[in-house]
């Protein structure tokens, strides 16, 4: 549970900021990479997980992540940093992890894209912050993993 207190209350910080100002510092993100480089030197270390099984957890997290940058690439519509920020999540809590959170997500604000296009307060071309969502979308993920 340690290091999903930390990664999520990273990613509230991410969204906060993301929401406030349209975009996250690229310092915010090279210090998820540290996270990300730290949480696993540490289970390696420790002697948690072994080297191999360990470079393919984290090569295996990071698919969702560089899928979103490339996607982010082609469309010029996602924001680079959203794709980073699931990269941390891939290389922090695994793919599994990873999937539900980035699933949980998009639910999220597809709702929220709804009700707000439902009372007429935005237009189709709108566009609004994800991070917050994979926040949100990472806490809800969490909770039903840890009660189911």
């Amino acid at each position: 549970m340690g290091w999903n207190l930390v990664l999520g209350v990273y990613l509230m910080a991410l969204g906060w900021h993301d929401a406030r100002k349209g975009q996250v510092p690229l310092s915010w993100l090279g210090l998820g990479g540290a996270l990300v480089l730290l949480q696993a030197s540490t289970s390696w270390l420790f002697g948690d997980v072994g080297f191999a099984d360990l470079a393919q957890s984290l090569c295996e997290g990071l698919i969702p992540g560089v899928l979103l940058l490339g996607l982010a690439w082609v469309t010029q519509k996602i924001g680079t940093g959203d794709g980073c920020a699931l990269m941390v999540v891939g290389g922090m809590a695994g793919i599994g992890r990873c999937l539900g959170s980035f699933c949980c997500s998009l639910a999220l604000s597809a709702f929220y894209a709804m009700v707000l296009l439902a009372v007429k307060k935005v237009s189709r071309k709108h566009c609004f912050p994800y991070l917050p969502f994979l926040a949100a979308g990472f806490w809800l993920e969490e909770a039903m993993r840890l009660l189911g």
